[in-house]
């Protein structure tokens, strides 16, 4: 399985409204697709002092490598990322094979 880990730094004017949006297509996007096992996405909801300011993000759970790389090319994915370009700042991507 891979974990794949998406975290970002918001831009200030980025509105909460955009957010839920961004929110409810990767939920849609995570529960549609079919190499997309279990998933989270959300605001942090700590004040962790090492947060580094990544305050949104989300991780999907792929079977393996194989459904991650249709994952990148499907164009609903390629939706989310132009939302994700409208809303943040900084991008951090981290994927961990377990």
């Amino acid at each position: 399985m891979l974990v794949h880990t998406v975290l970002m730094k918001t831009k200030p004017n980025a509105r909460p409204a955009e957010l839920r949006d961004l929110t409810l297509r990767i939920r849609l996007l995570a529960s549609t697709f079919s190499g997309v096992g279990s998933f989270a996405v959300g605001r942090n909801v700590t004040e962790e002092p090492l947060d580094q300011g990544y305050s949104f993000g989300f991780i999907l759970n792929f079977a393996d490598h194989g459904a991650l790389d249709a994952y990148h090319v499907n164009p609903a994915h390629m939706a989310v990322s132009f939302l994700i370009r409208d809303v943040a700042s900084e991008i951090l991507v981290f994927d961990i094979e377990n």
